[in-house]
């Protein structure tokens, strides 16, 4: 077996580190500092620069009140509907595309040789639709 020496292996663990490195920095910088900026101001109260501690004191008036509890409860029923019944749905159609004795041919499944006299014949002057449209 070839065994690689430590220097070989701390260089090749570098190198990874090196194609992960701005990945890793840009996600501190662009997700996880500002979620951690929001978060510090959601516990401060008042407007512009002068500002005050403010505690929980926001996040319990947020669960006190009747709209935010309305609108949350709206949110999770059309998730708990709408996730299921779109992925059945897409599975049915997926399917139906992929049944082997199918009829229906769609139209991404024509070869680009057979659609161009169809699209030329469509956008030609004088007898297509953008010529008529144009004026020309």
């Amino acid at each position: 077996m070839n065994k690689r020496s430590s220097k070989q292996w701390f260089r090749l663990a570098n190198n990874g580190w090196a194609f992960v490195l701005p990945s890793i920095v840009l996600f501190l910088w662009l997700v996880l500092w500002p979620m951690i900026s929001a978060f510090l101001m959601s516990l401060q109260k008042g407007k512009g620069t002068v500002v005050e501690f403010a505690g929980l004191d926001n996040y319990i008036r947020l669960f006190q009140d009747p709209v935010f509890i309305s609108s949350t409860i709206n949110t999770i029923t059309y998730f708990i509907i709408q996730v299921p019944v779109m992925l059945v749905l897409a599975l049915i159609i997926s399917s139906i595309l992929n049944n082997p004795r199918l009829k229906f041919r769609v139209p991404w499944s024509c070869r680009a040789r057979q659609r161009s006299p169809a699209w030329r014949q469509s956008l030609s002057r004088p007898a297509g639709h953008q010529g008529q449209t144009s004026g020309k």
